[in-house]
């Protein structure tokens, strides 16, 4: 795997999905896609933003041949933004399970992976360790806090299986999630 970048006919199901506000700064959200549709040309690419995007800077994304979702903000927006974080993801799975994706990379605006083979390792890593329930899969993910503080499970990036991820991500928004666990 270490120099096999990925191909095709493997990346056909593969979606890389893009969520928070966009980064004007150097053009770093847009410089981000411009790399990904670079490294990665068969995969698609989602960009889970918000409705009051100003309309200069999503004339610019367009141009890139992706697809933009433009969500209405929350009324309430969480603890940390974190209802922010949960509905334009969960708006992004929904668009990449229409596109019959399989596998979901998911990252955030203010972040930014140069590897060619990042997606081969991740889907890898899925094959050799796999979950014996023959129904679900793991979600990778670096050690950096994530939806809710006691998962300590990153929003900076995630790679899984649609499913799994729709499952994770489903809408269901932090004070609700809270209630439940405590």
């Amino acid at each position: 795997v270490i120099n096999e970048k990925i191909n095709s006919k493997d990346s056909i199901d593969h979606g890389i999905i893009i969520q928070d506000p966009i980064i004007t700064k150097n053009l770093f959200t847009e410089e981000t896609i411009k790399i990904y549709k670079k490294l990665h040309p068969d995969v698609k690419i989602i960009l889970s933003a918000w409705d009051d995007t100003p309309q200069k800077i999503l004339d610019s994304l367009k141009k890139l041949n992706i697809i933009i979702i433009l969500n209405k903000k929350p009324k309430n927006f969480g603890w940390s933004n974190i209802n922010l974080q949960i509905y334009s993801t969960a708006q992004a799975i929904q668009c990449a399970k229409k596109l019959g994706l399989r596998y979901i990379a998911k990252t955030r605006t203010d972040c930014r992976i140069y590897s060619p083979n990042f997606l081969v390792y991740c889907k890898t890593l899925l094959e050799l360790f796999p979950i014996n329930n023959n129904k679900n899969a793991r979600i990778i993910s670096t050690d950096h806090s994530g939806k809710h503080m006691p998962y300590k499970f990153s929003d900076i990036f995630q790679f899984g299986k649609l499913e799994d991820m729709e499952l994770f991500w489903e809408e269901s928004y932090w004070e609700n999630d809270i209630k439940e666990i405590y």
